[in-house]
């Protein structure tokens, strides 16, 4: 009898398992069954998207615009440059398409040089100085060869996040990077280290990294036969886009009128600190903007023999681009910080000066400029220098046309939020 009870329970329990399997199958197949119903669908997988293909240059050269051999890959150099006067003179960059200039520490500013990839770098560049993550995030998405001799947690937590290979003059050493030494006996050591192509070379050898790469242009340039910016396009679209990035561009909108024409602008004085104010001014004869130094001397090149005349070997550009950031400290309570991902600024190519707006797509994105209105502002080609203002207690930017009269420009940037110090 017992038997016979046993024999029943375990039929029941196989009956009541083969339902349960039943049920489930059912239920997953959507066939109609005890748990599903008729009025929905059997569930389907969320289709993976596919990225947007990005938009790497060919045919033009990604730092300066100008149109250039269709095959040609090789990707840009970027080098870090010591800018403490006491390590004048500085070597190589007036062959530079590209310096960038902001404060990240202290009141002494610090510069990167970028230089195109098919034309190489000058005889000599330098003084090589240490990295910082505001600067790399400009040159990264050009797949730039990144140059330095040392730097902070913050450049090498970049680097590191996104894989990025460098060469640094503390792993490297001399493979990449050689002293003059008749500068190191009057001079700080720091100040005495400079790299040249085949230096460079040396050290992409060490890594096995390409010379070419797939390189995303440095902002929108004017293409061959848009000789200006755009007209307003259907509807706002290049408007709607921009928008999207926040702030910089809020206020864009489908009807939005005319933005007002450049102002006649001759002089650019750009206060980065109390002490250190870097003048620009307006060559008529070259139509290029000068540099000069925080002492109004002119920025020269070493390059140069020491007999040539200074205005000879001065730097100068086509394009100067001020961009407003959002700024701060990091959690360190001292080193400068800076939102890049959107703000005003101030573009001047010729004798004028254009209000504009600016966003950049993330790290690993190239800079969009717009008109004061959020309409795409497409910059003419040509060599640029490029100073991040964040509006720090101290910063100042002044504009002044031919005779000598202020321009009325943006307000300063918005402070970011204080980033909490680190502990211990």
């Amino acid at each position: 009898m017992k038997r016979i009870s046993t024999a029943l329970a375990l039929l029941s329990l196989s009956l009541l398992l083969s339902a349960c399997s039943r049920q489930a199958v059912v239920s997953v197949s959507g066939d109609v069954g005890p748990s599903s119903s008729s009025s929905q669908p059997a569930p389907t997988a969320t289709p993976t998207p596919t990225p947007e293909p990005l938009d790497y240059v060919t045919g033009f050269d990604p730092l300066t615009g100008e149109q250039g051999d269709p095959n040609d890959r090789s990707r840009p150099i970027a080098v870090m440059i010591q800018n403490n006067k006491a390590g004048y003179p500085q070597w190589g960059l007036k062959g530079a398409e590209v310096l960038v200039e902001a404060i990240t520490e202290g009141k002494t500013t610090s510069m990167m040089a970028m230089y195109s990839g098919n034309e190489g770098l000058p005889e000599k560049v330098g003084a090589v100085g240490p990295a910082r993550d505001l600067f790399w995030q400009i040159a990264m998405p050009c797949d730039s060869i990144l140059m330095q001799i040392g730097g902070n947690i913050y450049a090498s937590n970049l680097l590191n996040t996104y894989q990025y290979q460098n060469l640094d003059g503390y792993y490297v050493g001399v493979a990449s990077y050689d002293l003059d030494y008749e500068k190191d006996k009057v001079a700080n050591h720091e100040y005495c280290w400079y790299t040249t192509q085949s230096l460079m070379e040396t050290g992409l050898s060490h890594y096995g990294l390409s010379k070419d790469g797939d390189r995303l242009s440095l902002f929108n340039y004017v293409r061959p036969g848009q000789e200006t910016a755009p007209a307003s396009q259907a509807g706002a679209e290049g408007a709607t886009s921009a928008a999207a990035s926040g702030e910089a561009v809020s206020g864009a909108q489908t009807g939005t009128p005319a933005p007002a024409q450049p102002m006649e602008a001759a002089r650019i004085e750009i206060t980065f600190a109390e002490g250190n104010t870097i003048p620009l001014l307006y060559n008529g004869d070259t139509n290029r903007w000068e540099k000069y130094d925080i002492d109004w001397q002119p920025q020269i090149d070493g390059n140069y023999p020491d007999e040539m005349d200074p205005m000879e070997k001065i730097l100068s550009y086509d394009n100067v681009l001020v961009l407003y950031c959002s700024a701060g400290v990091k959690d360190d309570g001292y080193t400068r910080d800076y939102d890049l991902s959107a703000g005003t600024g101030l573009y001047l190519n010729g004798p004028s000066c254009k209000l504009i707006r600016w966003k950049k797509d993330g790290v690993t994105g190239g800079f969009t400029i717009y008109d004061e209105n959020g309409q795409e502002y497409p910059i003419q080609p040509g060599k640029c220098y490029i100073a991040i203002y964040g509006g720090f207690a101290g910063q100042a930017i002044k504009v002044q046309n031919s005779s000598s009269q202020d321009l009325t420009l943006w307000d300063n940037p918005a402070p970011m939020e204080q980033a909490q110090p680190q502990e211990g």
